[in-house]
């Protein structure tokens, strides 16, 4: 028995299953962001490639004959980890949108804070729907059952076989979109009691022209926001479980292309 001995195919085989594992891992805020240091990813990342990859199976047709045949079933993988990430993130997107809305609503568009998992500059209140987002997605074990829909995804489209078609790009495209119709959804709670108090505050200042209302509006517009977002995290909660709880027949949706 030769141990320098190459079979080319497994080795390919396990080089595509790390690069779906690692843009999945690295595209989510539980398991990438810069909270996580970089070595701890990548060892999660070889650690879940160790663990699929004696499953799964190489069909010699998708071998590539060149260079491009190559470059293509990489790509191909690549594309496909986005669509999974993207499929997942949208609901934490979509609550960080709704942050923003809120934060604008309730005068708070000025008080920004960094996201210690991204490292940019966000609105207080979307870190606070964000942070509320992803500890529901965890206690629904949300995290569990995306690790369960990963190595699914792998007897769906084995390693390689992932054929570039329109269906990807809509679906990314479809996703992008849901984004901002999700995050009107949560926020419209806070979106209508904000209009009332507005109303009401301008018919005040038409019927009483002496009353401040810039001074006394804003911490009413602060209270009535903080209390209807408790109606709003229930539609978080609401969202994040219709999601886990579906996370199979997503995947299914996305990867069985008729």
């Amino acid at each position: 028995m030769d141990i320098f001995v190459v079979n080319y195919a497994k080795f390919l085989s396990f080089i595509l299953t790390f690069i779906r594992v690692s843009i999945v891992v690295f595209l989510l805020p539980f398991f990438g962001g810069k909270a996580a240091p970089s070595l701890i990813k990548a060892a999660l990342c070889l650690a879940m490639t160790i663990g699929l990859w004696p499953h799964l199976s190489f069909d010699p047709k998708y071998f590539p004959n060149s260079v491009w045949g190559l470059f293509i079933i990489v790509f191909g993988e690549l594309i496909l980890g986005m669509v999974l990430s993207l499929a997942i993130r949208c609901i934490f997107s979509a609550a960080q949108t709704a942050g923003q809305i809120i934060g604008f609503q309730m005068g708070f568009s000025m008080m920004n804070v960094v996201d210690p998992l991204t490292g940019i500059s966000i609105e207080l209140t979307s870190q606070l729907t964000y942070m509320v987002a992803l500890l529901l997605f965890l206690s629904f074990n949300g995290h569990l059952f995306l690790l369960a829909g990963l190595a699914k995804s792998f007897e769906l489209i084995p390693p390689g076989a992932l054929l570039i078609n329109p269906k990807v790009f809509h679906s990314l495209v479809y996703f992008s979109s849901e984004i901002f119709v999700i995050a009107i959804k949560i926020a419209a709670p806070v979106m209508v009691a904000e209009l009332l108090v507005s109303t009401g505050l301008g018919i005040i200042a038409r019927l009483a022209p002496q009353i401040n209302v810039l001074f006394v509006g804003f911490p009413i517009k602060i209270a009535i926001g903080f209390f209807f977002m408790g109606v709003m995290f229930d539609l978080t909660a609401f969202y994040i479980s219709h999601v886990v709880n579906n996370m199979d027949v997503l995947f299914k949706s996305l990867l069985i292309v008729k």
